[in-house]
């Protein structure tokens, strides 16, 4: 199947920023000073995360990502600049901050499993509502993508600001927070199972699905489902059954980055929702099948479907 040409379309960003940072090993033998794995340290890589991943992922199926977010004034920070350079189709507009650090997520892995991860964060309110550049990517692009990593961009003030400012434009949102009224304004939101039945009480996602579209006023719930696949909620509609694709999933590392990101591409192109949901589907099954974040490209989409 062919997928159409998405070099037109123009989709923004905004979230959290972030830096995942890997250090790839084998492990030797048992510490003797404590009972861990002694991982033999081989190479370190870098990848963009977070809504940083979201913009890379829209950008390998050929549109264009305006990217908005924050990164502390530090070498990770420089790290993060550096690596959306070197993609054209990004058009990053980062804010940087003198307050808080970059968010590096940092992860050890030895045989292909991860052994650790380190996380360096910080959650306070990134300030970004009232930017220059928030403004000119909402005007700018067809569809928004919120990137919600609860990392203190999308605060209720900024959700409130951006919200507000889309004058009708589709929004979808990959949300964090179990207070979904704070998304209050959103087209579709795809929060995976767990999140679902935690912002709901619900016992399974199913119900959570139900319950979400029942009392909130999304055009439709995307609930991603891990080795289950997803299921799309609508209004008056039944919920419908998308089964997982990978044939064997390594690591589930951006995986929601890649569903959110090939929807959006695929809605703002005119493609039906079912068949939107479908093709993220597939997307989610290549991530998923490789360890690490992988960036899943348009040649690669269309060789599965």
């Amino acid at each position: 199947m062919k997928l159409p040409d998405f070099s037109g379309l123009r989709i923004a960003v905004i979230g959290d920023v972030m830096l995942d940072r890997y250090w790839w090993g084998e492990t030797t033998r048992i510490s003797p000073e404590a009972p861990v794995p002694v991982v033999r340290l081989d190479k370190l890589t870098d990848a963009v995360g977070g809504a940083a991943n979201v913009a890379a992922n829209i950008a390998a199926l050929g549109a264009t990502a305006i990217l908005v977010g924050v990164i502390g004034d530090d070498i990770e920070g420089s790290v993060v600049t550096s690596l959306l350079s070197d993609n054209a189709r990004i058009d990053a507009r980062l804010i940087t901050s003198n307050t808080r650090p970059t968010t590096v997520k940092t992860r050890v892995v030895s045989g292909g499993h991860h052994v650790v991860r380190v996380d360096r964060e910080t959650a306070e309110d990134a300030l970004v509502a009232a930017t220059k550049e928030l403004d000119s990517a909402i005007y700018e692009a067809e569809l928004i993508v919120l990137s919600d990593y609860a990392k203190g961009v999308l605060s209720t003030d900024a959700l409130n600001s951006i919200l507000g400012k889309c004058n009708g434009k589709t929004i979808v949102v990959d949300p964090k927070s179990n207070d979904l009224s704070r998304y209050h304004g959103a087209t579709i939101i795809t929060p995976n199972a767990k999140e679902a039945i935690a912002a709901t009480g619900a016992a399974n996602s199913n119900e959570a699905g139900d319950k979400i579209i029942a009392e909130h006023e999304f055009d439709a719930v995307l609930v991603t489902e891990g080795e289950h696949g997803m299921t799309l909620f609508r209004k008056n509609e039944s919920p419908e059954k998308h089964a997982a694709s990978a044939l064997e999933a390594f690591d589930v590392t951006g995986a929601g980055d890649t569903v959110i990101s090939t929807l959006s591409v695929c809605i703002a192109a005119g493609i039906p929702l079912s068949d939107a949901v479908e093709i993220a589907n597939k997307a989610a099954g290549i991530a998923v099948s490789h360890v690490g974040t992988t960036i899943v490209t348009k040649e690669m989409l269309e060789a599965v479907l």
